[in-house]
């Protein structure tokens, strides 16, 4: 099955190639690099050199770079992440928050977590989630000497976290929702559920905190939560 390998990027490229190496990856398989504004010269260089170093060494590997913007919001951010690995389903996803901010290395753990919760709708496996021990000026000399190894700096997370247990109507329901449907009479229709089965599961998506309501004259609008907005 074809491999997908997302990881966020920074300012030092060869670590990060490092990283990718160890995935094993080969012709077929998929890196996503992931790096934040602002768009400096050494964060465009690391970008470059990746993508140079991959297309020379993996002749056969797909590549795309994007660069994440923390103004968007945290939460769409993570689900942009999951929806570009989900565009390769059936594949198995290999998560490396090995670079960058630390705002972006939350994303991508955000993005595995995600990534997981619907890996029985979307068929996406992941495999790995892994970080690795971050180095400044000031650190860097202590952290070499008590960690000698790259691979001694790596910090694998053992479990993964499913942000919500949802099945496939409910997504359903989600992401209708999310384009503007927010009534039930209306959700009804759009979605051909049974009122009595909809109302059930809009029930659950509020006690599962993936939705909010309002009342609106005698009828109530439903609103995605930011926890849901990872998953849409």
């Amino acid at each position: 099955m074809r491999k997908v390998v997302v990881v966020s990027v920074g300012i030092s490229w060869e670590r990060v190639a490092r990283a990718i190496g160890r995935t094993g990856i080969g012709e077929g398989d998929v890196v996503l690099l992931f790096n934040s504004i602002p768009r400096v010269s050494d964060a465009e260089d690391a970008m470059n050199r990746l993508d140079l170093w991959l297309r020379e060494v993996y002749r056969e590997v797909v590549v795309e770079m994007f660069w994440l913007d923390p103004r968007n919001g945290f939460e769409e951010n993570v689900a942009l992440i999951r929806r570009n690995v989900e565009r390769f389903a059936p594949c198995k996803a290999y998560f490396l928050a090995v670079g960058g901010f630390r705002w972006l290395s939350m994303a991508v753990a955000y993005a595995a977590f995600a990534t997981h919760t619907l890996s029985h709708i979307t068929n996406v496996s992941v495999e790995t989630l892994e970080l690795e021990l971050e180095e400044d000026t000031k650190t860097r000399d202590i952290i070499r000497q008590i960690f000698p190894t790259q691979e001694s700096r790596v910090i694998r997370i053992p479990i993964l976290l499913k942000l919500a247990e949802i099945d496939y109507t409910e997504l359903q329901i989600l992401k209708e929702i999310a384009t503007g449907t927010k009534r039930t009479k209306h959700l009804v229709k759009k979605l051909g559920i049974p009122r009595q089965t909809l109302q059930r599961k809009l029930v659950k998506l509020v006690k599962k905190e993936l939705l909010e309501y309002e009342k609106k004259g005698k009828s109530y609008e439903y609103i995605p939560t930011d926890l849901a907005k990872m998953l849409l």
